[in-house]
């Protein structure tokens, strides 16, 4: 599943420094809970809204086990 920690490595491996990753990912995170939704609910589409970074390969890394 996607969780804050997880993206924000993510967001790092595409070359974001940690703080902006981490900037990033709580933004994502606030706009899912106000909507209801957890960050694991969110689309490809509104994941891109907060970083053009993120691309497909994120379910996939997401998914990969650490």
């Amino acid at each position: 599943g996607l969780s804050a920690t997880d993206l924000a490595d993510y967001l790092v491996g595409k070359g974001l420094a940690f703080r902006d990753a981490h900037d990033c990912v709580g933004r994502a995170v606030g706009w899912a809970l106000e909507q209801g939704r957890e960050l694991p609910q969110l689309s490809l589409g509104e994941l891109k809204t907060f970083s053009d970074k993120i691309e497909e390969d994120v379910f996939e890394f997401l998914a990969t086990p650490r």
